[in-house]
């Protein structure tokens, strides 16, 4: 009897063991679908380039340090090729929080917002809003925009030269 005791004990613990190890397996596999849900993105069209020449540079700022042309403080910079006048970039896996976007035409492909000798700027700009002043840098208090937890934002820049 004693035997027999022991070897139900030694199945069971086998079976617990399996089943332990099976939900470890499950919840591991669902846990990056689950983080992919909560993370959101932002697309940006740009329009109104005047040329085909050169590129378009888009930054993603999560404050105002930096914003809108310090590329080095910006959580991710991207570059997109112009298609017809326009183009387009995509940031994904964005945890919910407030962003603004920065968009240079760079048409010399020097990764940066060219400007005159009194900085005033010498490719086309725009910034998330379109809230774009002839005689100021635009704020980020105008052109940021909240992005909840899963959300796909979609929007328009339009490029001022």
């Amino acid at each position: 009897m004693t035997t027999t005791f022991k070897s139900i004990n030694i199945k069971n613990m086998a079976l617990r063991a399996a089943v332990a190890a099976a939900i470890v397996v499950a919840h591991t596999l669902a846990l990056p679908v689950a983080q992919a849900q909560d993370q959101g993105s932002i697309e940006v069209q740009i329009q109104g380039v005047r040329s085909g020449t050169g590129q378009i540079a888009c930054a993603l700022f999560t404050g105002a340090e930096g914003f809108p042309g310090e590329n080095g403080k910006a959580r991710a910079l991207m570059f997109s090729p112009i298609d017809n006048g326009t183009g387009r970039c995509i940031f994904n896996a964005l945890p919910a929080g407030r962003y603004a976007v920065s968009v240079i035409h760079d048409e010399n492909k020097n990764q940066k917002m060219d400007t005159n000798l009194f900085g005033v700027p010498q490719e086309g700009y725009g910034v998330s809003n379109n809230k774009t002043y002839a005689l100021s840098s635009p704020k980020w208090e105008e052109s940021s925009l909240d992005l909840s937890q899963g959300q796909a934002r979609s929007l328009t820049v339009q490029l001022r030269y």
